[in-house]
């Protein structure tokens, strides 16, 4: 039982860096796809978040996506658990928005967030294919 969770603590270990996420250790049930075409923001979601300043959208960079969730890094930070709204947008102004919750969380020089969507969405995933020039998988 030790060996998995030293294999499971060695796996995690890209994400807090910040470096790409290895092959070996991937417990992913989905396809992530890298894109540098769809922008995000993110705005906290929540009966005490009543204040100006938390109900704007912030700008978010989306490091992948998937039909499960998307792996992203901002400035905002968020908690373990935490209910957000998540809007992304293709470069042909197509939107989608999603009620999420903040899964994982790196902070250092850079705040990674592992956000995972409320429910799977199919209609995404297949936007994502249809709309994708280069193929890059994660």
């Amino acid at each position: 039982m030790s060996n998995l969770k030293d294999k499971t603590a060695a796996s995690d270990n890209w994400f807090k860096r910040g470096d790409v996420a290895p092959i070996i250790g991937n417990r992913r049930k989905s396809i992530r796809y890298v894109r540098n075409d769809i922008g995000a923001t993110v705005k906290k979601i929540g009966i005490f978040n009543f204040t100006l300043r938390v109900n704007r959208d912030i700008s978010a960079k989306l490091i992948d996506i998937s039909s499960r969730g998307v792996l992203i890094s901002t400035n905002m930070r968020l908690a373990i658990n935490e209910k957000i709204s998540l809007t992304i947008r293709f470069a042909d102004f197509k939107e989608f928005n999603f009620p999420c919750k903040v899964i994982r969380k790196a902070v250092g020089d850079r705040q990674f967030y592992g956000i995972k969507f409320d429910s799977i969405n199919e209609e995404v995933a297949e936007y994502i294919l249809a709309t994708q020039r280069k193929l890059k998988f994660k």
